[in-house]
């Protein structure tokens, strides 16, 4: 420890002092902390002795004109500024430069991606590669499988990507028995399966002496004769304007309650399974609707007010025990929730 000297403070301070360019840290060999007298104008008095001290002694007021101890504070703090603030640019440099290698990726990555998918595209779509080599059909029971290849032969050669339910469907548009189409496709080789749901026949009627088939939505199926309609209710009293095969039936005077009543009862007999069994089916009086079931029994079924329950209610009647399979007679429907046998 040192004596103090004359009025002062002590200070701290490093001998020696080096400076660091590379790691930009201060310090170096032979830093020390040593503890030194300073007058109270803070001029340094260098301890005296053999190693690093004056010649001027210990504890001896230095004059003001005296040489400079050779560390600047002030200088080694701008000059380690000057460090940080270069180190700092260069790391900003680098960043920016990576992150523009990183957006020059990203770019070469998307327009590799793009000239992929176009040269995807080109390949399906606008090349032979995948045109349509063999149709199949599946499905048809009434339409036969000439008249579908027939008109499927358009199908082939067409892009086996592109050829859709709705193109099949527009092919086979002239066919009134087909009700729906759905496409399969295979990839090796290119071809399709076209499932035929058809049209189920309803019911028939005489218009201008042609017999016309209908289904339970009243589409016109068929007016040639060419298919058997045994086994068909027979609709009567349904005046009818025009109709066209393929389109729905336009009632007179477009009576759209009687068309309605129409196309439940067919509806309704055709989810329960009844329509092989219904020999006709009479709207002559919307008040008083009447069918008849197995050439043995009438039902009466008055308004069409709560139709549908009658109906069910019938088949349920008629299918039980309480009836016999050779029972003949009337089933009134026209009471509230029953059906009254009537010999």
């Amino acid at each position: 420890m040192y004596k103090a000297g004359t009025i002062g403070v002590f200070a701290v301070r490093r001998e020696n002092w080096a400076y660091d360019r590379a790691s930009g840290m201060c310090g170096g060999i032979n830093s020390r902390i040593l503890i030194n007298y300073m007058d109270k104008d803070r001029n340094y008095i260098p301890p005296s002795g053999d190693k690093n001290r004056s010649g001027s002694g210990y504890g001896r007021r230095v004059r003001k004109d005296a040489p400079d101890s050779g560390y600047d504070m002030d200088r080694a703090r701008e000059e380690l500024n000057k460090k940080r603030s270069s180190e700092k640019k260069k790391r900003e440099a680098q960043r920016r430069k990576q992150s523009e290698h990183r957006r020059a990726m990203r770019i070469r990555a998307a327009l590799t991606a793009a000239a992929l998918a176009l040269l995807v595209f080109i390949v399906l779509f606008l090349t032979p590669l995948l045109n349509i080599k063999n149709v199949a059909v599946s499905g048809n029971v009434i339409v036969t499988a000439e008249e579908l290849a027939e008109r499927l032969e358009k199908a082939k050669g067409e892009n086996l990507i592109m050829f859709s339910n709705a193109k099949a469907e527009e092919i086979l548009s002239d066919l009134s028995y087909v009700e729906s189409v759905s496409v399969s496709k295979f990839l090796i080789p290119p071809s399709i399966r076209v499932n035929i749901t058809e049209c189920k026949p309803a019911a028939s009627m005489e218009l201008n002496g042609r017999s016309v088939i209908i289904d339970p939505q009243l589409k016109v199926l068929s007016d040639s004769n060419e298919f058997d309609n045994d086994g068909l209710p027979v609709i009567e009293g349904f005046p009818v304007s025009k109709y066209r095969v393929g389109k729905e039936l336009t009632p007179a005077d477009n009576d759209e309650g009687r068309t309605e009543i129409l196309r439940t009862c067919l509806d309704v007999m055709s989810r329960l399974d009844m329509i092989g069994k219904i020999d006709y089916i009479d709207l002559s009086d919307t008040g008083s609707i009447r069918f008849g079931y197995d050439n043995r029994i009438d039902a009466l079924c008055g308004s069409d007010l709560e139709l549908e329950r009658k109906i069910r209610m019938f088949n349920v009647t008629v299918t039980g025990t309480s009836l016999s399979e050779n029972a003949h007679g009337t089933i009134d429907l026209t009471s509230s929730g029953k059906a009254v046998y009537v010999p």
